[in-house]
């Protein structure tokens, strides 16, 4: 038997303490029970208190818990079941109905001359069995598989069609593609369309709701967590996380969106969407172009077009960003609340056209000031993405074989690698979030420790800056808490040795991080994670790699914000489209929702998962 590894070794005892903390608490719950059992036992019988719902504190003081959990839990603290049916769906073929028409019996003259007509309603298939001796109507399914709204025609199963097709960002092509390969009738482009308007109306409706509720349960937060309320006015003032998306990467996209999230519940309070064609548009003016239609018929089309046209953004794809935060930004006091804090990265021209609005006041004047604060972790990308530039700097050197050639002054061996570089980067990041909430001198002396730290050697040991205590993680300061000798430099994982001139330019590039403007906007620590994490959902239910339409886009927005607020049981509109809520759909939407819940932390195990999870500062 091979002998196990560290790391399962080191997972193991973690496993076993992890038991021995549970079976305590056990324990200790089972001894407060009795003593609570005796207490009860003195005074009078009375009926048992009602199960108190789960506070806001629930969400914030449990370890482990997921930030998808946290949302949920802030969102509705006593979440309710929708009511399910027991309807289900079956594919049968045409060919049952006829052999079961010829094997049944009329109950009113016991006749078997029996008809059955399938009758289609564009994938819907209703059964009619009519006796050809008494007349009398056995079936009639026409009008159980209409579903009953104000919008006529709308029929159930080419409802589920369009509207899965529609979750999994295939448009009419995928239609075409399932009802034909599955020799299902299927229908016209028109008909999709006229579901897929619907639907979108519907889906849009729905958000617009649960976005008024969250915005709601942050009202709540704010003031049971921080102690923070709303002014003599009403208006709460919000850290508000903004970033910008695309459909296509470039600057020639002609679809955006932009979403504003809450930073400390992490629920997203607004968005808009940005779109510069109308395919409409598009079709008819191609149609003008060619003498399909004349002059006064486009002229009458357009005007009637223009108010349900899908083009509302007339500028360049990179301003799409700025657009959509001014938006956002101006809605926000008819939400009763203020954006008062604006945190993005740091190269966002969204912060600018939002503080110059209004002759340069601002959004709310000059009594209420919008600053800006950056995300950590596009600051510690700066930090690498300026050292990887300083490492592509050559000098032109001669070999021992007389041949000249380009070398890079701070590459190679025990110098900037890649490796170092990742590693300086990552203790840039740590040395913002062990001192957030402190001063803007004490963060920058931690990130300039690990430079120091990194770069020293045995003849010149710079750990001034490095934590003086027995448990420092610097090992020359912990050796010398402890009274011992500080073991060589050589054995540090991560080092560099560079000329003194080389270092100097290293350390150019750390203070200009290191600035105090800097190091105020990320005290808090804010990361615009909660935003990457939205824009990687939003691109499943609207694939950059197809074409997509403004319509499309709003549908798969809108459906996306509803899952990152409330999740997926919550998000599927089943019944505002009147259709029915199986137990099936309940059990794989909470399946669903189970797995969404579940920490990062436990789902990173998983190596295929690291490789899937593609969402990064800056990423999308």
């Amino acid at each position: 038997m091979p002998r196990p590894t560290k790391a399962t070794r080191n997972r193991r005892q973690q496993l076993l303490k992890a038991r021995e903390v549970k079976e305590k608490q056990k324990n200790d719950g089972k001894g407060s029970n009795s003593t609570k059992d005796q207490s009860m036992s003195v005074t009078s019988q009375a009926t048992p208190p009602a199960a108190q719902p789960r506070s806001v504190n629930d969400a914030t003081l449990q370890p482990g818990i997921s930030s998808a959990k946290k949302r949920k839990i802030i969102l509705s603290p006593s979440p309710t079941s929708p009511s399910t049916s027991h309807e289900e769906n079956v594919i049968v073929r045409k060919s049952v109905f006829t052999a079961i028409a010829s094997n049944i019996a009329c109950k009113e003259c016991l006749g078997t001359d029996i008809t059955s007509n399938l009758i289609s309603h564009q994938a819907d298939t209703s059964v009619v069995m009519q006796c050809n001796q008494c007349k009398n109507v056995i079936v009639n399914t026409v009008t159980d598989n209409q579903v009953q709204t104000t919008v006529k025609n709308i029929h159930v199963i080419t409802l589920m069609i369009t509207y899965l097709s529609m979750l999994f960002g295939l448009a009419y092509c995928g239609v075409e593609k399932i009802c034909g390969l599955l020799s299902i009738r299927h229908f016209t482009r028109d008909v999709y369309m006229r579901y897929a308007n619907y639907i979108t109306h519907k889906t849009v409706q729905h958000t617009k709701s649960l976005l008024e509720q969250s915005r709601k349960a942050v009202f709540s937060y704010y003031a049971q967590e921080l102690d923070r309320h709303p002014d003599e006015n009403g208006i709460l003032d919000v850290d508000a996380i903004f970033d910008g998306t695309w459909h296509t990467r470039g600057h020639s996209s002609s679809f955006g969106a932009g979403a504003v999230i809450d930073a400390n519940t992490r629920l997203i309070l607004d968005y808009e969407t940005c779109g510069k064609i109308c395919q409409l548009c598009i079709a008819n003016k191609t149609r003008h172009e060619r003498k399909e239609i004349t002059d006064t018929e486009f002229a009458r089309w357009k005007e009637n077009h223009a108010p349900s046209c899908q083009v509302n953004y007339a500028g360049t794809a990179g301003g799409m960003e700025a657009a959509e935060a001014l938006a956002c930004w101006n809605r926000s006091l008819s939400h009763n609340m203020r954006y008062i804090n604006f945190i993005s990265d740091g190269d966002s021209s969204a912060y600018s056209s939002v503080t110059s609005c209004n002759n340069g006041e601002g959004p709310y004047g000059k009594d209420h000031l919008v600053e800006k604060m950056d995300c950590i972790n596009h600051v510690a990308k700066r930090l690498g993405n300026g050292l990887r530039n300083l490492r592509k700097e050559t000098q032109t050197v001669k070999t021992k074989s007389g041949k000249i050639v380009k070398r890079s002054v701070l590459g190679g061996q025990n110098k900037l690698t890649d490796k170092v570089i990742t590693r300086l980067q990552f203790y840039f990041r740590r040395g913002i979030t062990r001192k957030v909430d402190m001063t803007e001198e004490e963060m920058r002396n931690d990130i300039m420790s690990s430079f120091e730290h990194c770069s020293s050697s045995d003849t010149n040991p710079k750990h001034h800056l490095c934590p003086k205590s027995s448990d420092s993680w610097c090992f020359y300061q912990k050796a010398l808490a402890l009274g011992e000798v500080p073991p060589s430099h050589s054995k540090m994982k991560v080092s560099f040795s560079l000329e003194p001139d080389q270092l100097q330019l290293v350390r150019k590039v750390y203070e200009r991080l290191v600035t105090d403007e800097m190091m105020k906007r990320c005290l808090k620590g804010h990361t615009q994670n909660p935003n990457e994490s939205f824009h990687s959902r939003l691109w499943q239910y609207c694939p950059k790699h197809l074409n997509t339409s403004k319509n499309k886009l709003d549908f798969s927005v809108a459906h996306a914000v509803s899952v990152y607020n409330a999740g997926y049981k919550e998000s599927v509109i089943y019944e505002s489209l009147g259709l029915p809520f199986s137990q099936i759909t309940e059990k794989y939407l909470h399946n669903k929702d189970k797995k969404m819940d579940i920490p990062l932390k436990k789902r990173m195990r998983n190596k295929r998962l690291q490789k899937e999870l593609h969402y990064s500062p800056g990423g999308h």
